[in-house]
């Protein structure tokens, strides 16, 4: 028999206009809404209303890209749709957290703004960018970026794909190198990697339904 997995996106899936359509049609996810705006008001409104450029802004980006996840999360399980596991990538992890219960959906909401907070923080003291390096291997990108001052390999999405953080005046120096190797070099993002805080995860909750999250280095392997 096949089984459901809910899958919850990370930063880089938001967009304006993005859960008005959920909010209007379920009462499951205008509760979701309801209680990110009870906790952090004007999330819903930067989530309908706000510019791509709002949105991007990595203090916005991820309560309001929390916000959606669980929201049609919610909405497909009050239409029926019952998973039998979560799972999520980056910051999708913390959506799936929630909605198999492991926190609370207020915990996990807070716990998502203060992560945002630090890692604009974190941004704003150590500017810096990302690029999306295609075509090569793990070790052909760590081999790139050994010469290159403050560039590291940071997320190993796939074979083929690999993400490098560096620093602003660097990060141009990553994609011609990429471009040299394959022709076709990453495009620069707006992502943020900082150590966090582990401890809102150490009081675990029992779980409804088994979560999982993606580890980095790996590829994600017996979930079909």
């Amino acid at each position: 028999m096949s089984k459901i997995a809910f899958v919850f996106s990370g930063q880089g899936a938001q967009a304006p206009g993005m859960g008005k359509e959920l909010y209007d049609c379920s009462p499951a996810a205008k509760a979701v809404f309801d209680l990110a705006d009870s906790i952090r008001p004007g999330t819903s409104q930067q989530c309908f209303e706000g510019t791509q450029e709002e949105l991007n802004v990595t203090i916005n980006t991820q309560p309001c890209l929390f916000a959606c996840d669980l929201a049609a999360a919610k909405a497909a399980q009050e239409r029926g749709i019952q998973p039998d596991c979560a799972a999520g990538f980056s910051l999708g992890e913390a959506a799936a957290v929630a909605f198999s219960g492991m926190l609370t959906e207020a915990e996990a909401f807070s716990m998502v703004c203060k992560r945002a907070e630090l890692m604009n923080e974190a941004a704003q003291k150590n500017p810096g960018a990302m690029a999306a390096v295609m075509k090569l291997s793990p070790q052909q990108v760590e081999t790139l970026c050994g010469p290159i001052e403050n560039a590291w390999p940071v997320n190993y999405n796939s074979p083929k794909q690999t993400v490098v953080a560096a620093s602003a005046d660097t990060i141009d120096q990553v994609v011609e190198a990429a471009s040299a190797q394959q022709g076709q070099g990453g495009q620069a993002g707006g992502q943020r990697r900082v150590p966090l805080s582990a401890d809102a995860f150490r009081r675990r909750r029992p779980e409804r339904i088994p979560g999982f999250g993606f580890p980095k280095g790996r590829e994600a392997s017996g979930i079909r």
